[in-house]
Formats: structure tokens, sequence, C-alpha cells
């Protein structure tokens, strides 16, 4: 699952490295003001699934897993959480940028989303996020401003693993730690060098660490 102002496209390396669906959060939860929401609208394609299924998800998209997981699925055998943290606060004055200048902060985001600098590959961030828009980016925002996983991690029962990003700015090493702490038995593994969207900026490795967990669960 992709994370705020995103799209699944974040997940094309992963989709072809794994029997997987990448879901779109906005087309099946459109108006979704919340995280809950959004995995409302996430169980029913799941109640489909006739195998069992390892849920991944992305910064709120991980988020979206982890409200799945606390409820608990008959099918989900393991869950894995990518750029997350116990709270997903936004700074203040990122809601006054996309507001006051949307294609302005689309424009800068990728530098907080990757390490390192590619031209190309910010480029195509930024018109990622230009295409979900102003309102649905915003109202995704503010969806990771206002949830809290509180003491709810002791309910995820399956296997978990958080990778962070060792570059990641938006949810540092320290708040990958934190949610890890909070989930009964999970792993923790850094991506070297790598930022907030480490399965766009380190496939490989990303998948590297996937397969293990999985295989493993």
């Amino acid at each position: 699952m992709h994370g705020a102002g995103c799209t699944p496209d974040v997940f094309d390396a992963q989709a072809g490295a794994f029997d997987a669906i990448a879901p779109d959060l906005h087309a099946l939860a459109p108006d979704a003001t919340s995280v809950a929401e959004y995995a409302r609208a996430l169980r029913p394609l799941l109640d489909a699934l006739e195998r069992p299924f390892v849920l991944a998800g992305s910064s709120m998209g991980a988020a979206v897993a982890l409200e799945i997981a606390i409820e608990g699925h008959a099918r989900l055998r393991a869950l894995a959480m990518l750029g997350c943290a116990p709270k997903l606060r936004v700074a203040p004055h990122l809601f006054e940028r996309m507001s006051a200048d949307f294609d302005g902060f689309a424009g800068e985001l990728p530098h907080a989303l990757f390490a390192r600098r590619d031209a190309a590959r910010d480029a195509a961030a930024t018109e990622m996020i230009r295409r979900v828009g102003a309102a649905r980016t915003l109202a995704d925002f503010r969806a990771c401003d206002a949830w809290d996983l509180g003491e709810r991690g002791s309910a995820v029962v399956v296997p978990a693993a958080v990778l962070t990003g060792e570059a990641d700015v938006m949810t540092p090493v320290k708040f990958g730690t934190l949610l890890a702490d909070r989930i009964p038995g999970a792993a923790l593994r850094i991506l070297p060098g790598a930022g907030h969207l480490a399965m766009l900026e380190d496939p490989a490795e990303t998948n590297a660490v996937l397969r293990t967990f999985v295989t493993a669960s």
C-alpha cells in the first residue's frame, strides 16, 4: 500500500519481483479522511483473496496495514512496514506550503523522499504527486497527522518487520525503532543510505530484505 500523495507505482519494483497486488487506496476510498477509512475500504479486497497473504505498506500505507493487522484477518501471514512510525506527525509548515503553492510543494517533496538526488526519479515523483492532486494529498497528510498507534501494537500477532531507510528524514531510524519496540517480536531492518521511499531508491536491497522476511515468516 502506497503512502500519502503517492500512487501504486511506488511499488512497481516489488510488484514485479513478488506475486503481489498494489492497490490504489485513492481509488478504493476517494473521500477518505483517515487511515481507518482506508483500512475499511481495503478490507473487501483482502477478504476476496483465497490464499494467505503478507501486507506491506509505505508510510501511510504501513499505517493502513497496521490497522488491518490490529483488527486481525484469518489469512494475514505477516506484516512489513516501510518508512513508518508510531505517529505520523506532519510539520505545520508543510500544510501551509501545500495550501499556498501545491505545485511548488510537489517539486520540493522529492528532496525529503529520497536521500540521493536523481533528476529523472525526482521529476517522476513530482509528477506523481501533482497527478494525485492537492485535495487528495492534503487529505492524506491530515490523515497521517491524526493517526496514532498508541499502545495497540500489542494486538499484532503475526510476524512483523519494520524497514527504515538509514537516511530517512521523514521517519528517521529512531522512530522506526520506536515502532518495532511497540510490536511484539517485530524485527527492525535498516536500509543503508536509503531515504523515505527506499523501495524506489534501493529496490534491489528492499526486495532482498522483504524476500528474506517473507520466506522466514
